[in-house]
Parts: structure tokens; sequence; C-alpha cells
């Protein structure tokens, strides 16, 4: 049994019907399950995509995450994660369709869990990183469990502040229009 707990403040999206690049969630009435691919069973499994906008991928209200090769969480933070120390060229990312610039990528708060790992999860004293952060996925994390992060080509409108409530209005007039 897989559970799903969105986290998201995306109005005008039903992101569990997304197909996504290495899995793909299925809704069913009120079941909601991500299947992988290859037919294994995460214990956890995320979703995120691409930030192209430098002032979103600067927005501590915008979680960021940075993954492996394999698509699992190397790191989530509110901070501008990975940190351009050097100037380099722009990165482009293999799973976004356009040649514009990758300033990170954004986590989208859609968990999926397996039942028996949730349970677990739940007992597990918060950290002192997940407490800094905010961010319960860093619980995972920092006791030695995988996130996988399926990765998503749209782009996600999100309301957590006033600010993101204009924008949010702005875009659903221009679906309307």
């Amino acid at each position: 049994m897989r559970l799903v707990n969105e986290q998201t403040g995306r109005p005008a999206e039903n992101p569990v019907e997304r197909v996504l690049r290495d899995g793909v969630v299925v809704g069913l009435a009120n079941h909601t399950v991500l299947v992988a691919r290859d037919g294994t069973s995460r214990p956890i499994d995320d979703s995120g995509a691409p930030i192209h906008d430098e002032d979103e991928w600067h927005n501590p209200n915008i979680v960021k995450v940075v993954t492996d090769a394999k698509g699992f969480a190397i790191y989530f933070s509110r901070a501008t994660i990975p940190y351009p120390r050097n100037d380099v060229s722009p990165y482009r990312d293999p799973t976004v369709r356009s040649d514009q610039k990758v300033w990170g990528h954004r986590h989208l708060g859609l968990y999926v869990y397996r039942r028996d790992f949730l349970l677990r999860f739940a007992r597990l004293r918060p950290t002192w990183l997940e407490q800094t952060e905010s961010l319960e996925q860093l619980r995972a994390l920092v006791y030695g469990h995988r996130i996988y992060v399926a990765a998503v080509d749209d782009r996600p409108v999100e309301v957590d502040t006033p600010e993101d409530l204009v924008k949010a209005k702005n875009y659903l007039n221009q679906l309307r229009n």
C-alpha cells in the first residue's frame, strides 16, 4: 500500500494525474499510487521541476532539490542550491525540452510513501536539519533513507505568499482567455 501526501499550493493543476519521466502517477477516485516503471517499490517518491527564473531560485518559499545521477535526492533547501561559486555556463538540463537556463530544481511537494515506511518515519525524531530548514523530508535523508525525485518538465504555479496569489490569478485569467 502506498500513501500520498500532497503539500502543494497549486490552484490550476492536479499533479497526481501527470505522467512522470520515470514513473506514472495513477489516480483512482480517492486512491493514488506512484508506480516505478522498472517495477520497484521505493519507500518515498517525490517530484521536481526545473527553475528557469532567477528570482524563483532565490525565493526561500520555493524549496529546491539537488539529485544524484539516478534521480535520488541529495539535499533539499530553501536556499539557492547548488550555489554558483564559479561563473559557469548556463546549465542545460537533459530532461528539459527547451534552451532556457535552469537555475536549479524545485521540489513540488507530492510525496508518495510506502505504508510500512511511513509508519517507521512517523516514529523518527525530528533532526536539526529538518528544524533548521523546516523541511520534514530532511529527516528521511538524515536517517539514511533515499527519496526518489521524478522529474517533470512543466512549470507549476504555487501560492505561498500574497504576491504568489496575484501571479496565480493572472495565470488563471490567461487560461480562461
